[in-house]
């Protein structure tokens, strides 16, 4: 009876280790499974981050935005901006070597802007835009028809899809898209730009 009760005991404990056996090999399983399936993921996200992002382009409509004027910090959001005439915006960075060359020959030849309302938007620090404006747009600056903006919540890039510096984008009365030019360009195209349908 006691070699029945010790075979039974070791059956059973065979049972037992069998047992735990499998689950632990149920878990290895499950556990490779999930590992492979967050490689793969890993891998699709890598491999999707290295395709080249084709560019939107520019907004057909005036898009909604909240900009701020650089003296006084005033919100101007798009259905403050000029109501006749093109809506010019300038997208630029008071470093940028082409801003400088662009705004500084807009100054030497604006007799030649029609009709039309200039917005310059940045979104860098307010002491660097002041001085952009006072040593390369200082001839435009007092200007009834020119304002300068500041992106503090950096919705310039997102919404408008800028490629390079400066961005110019004519809008007409209808609030359509007319123009849109960026990087250094020669004046009389810049010019032609702002002018455009006038």
């Amino acid at each position: 009876m006691l070699k029945a009760q010790n075979s039974k005991l070791i059956t059973h404990s065979q049972n037992i280790l069998l047992n735990l056996r499998f689950y632990e090999f149920k878990s290895i399983r499950t556990l490779m499974t999930k590992r492979c399936f967050a490689s793969l993921v890993l891998l699709l996200l890598t491999a999707t981050a290295c395709i080249p992002q084709v560019p939107k382009g520019p907004p057909a409509r005036l898009p909604s935005f909240v900009f701020y004027t650089l003296e006084g910090n005033k919100a101007v959001n798009q259905d403050a901006l000029a109501k006749e005439g093109n809506v010019v915006l300038i997208f630029f960075d008071p470093g940028c070597s082409h801003c400088r060359k662009e705004i500084s020959a807009l100054g030497d030849n604006f007799k030649e802007v029609k009709q039309a309302m200039l917005y310059l938007v940045s979104q860098q620090e307010r002491p660097l835009v002041r001085e952009f404006m006072n040593s390369y747009g200082k001839k435009i600056r007092d200007k009834p028809n020119v304002h300068v903006l500041i992106d503090s919540h950096y919705q310039f890039l997102p919404l408008f899809n800028p490629v390079q510096y400066p961005a110019l984008y004519v809008y007409g009365e209808d609030r359509k898209l007319k123009t849109y030019i960026d990087g250094e360009k020669p004046i009389a195209k810049v010019l032609s730009a702002i002018n455009s349908g006038y």
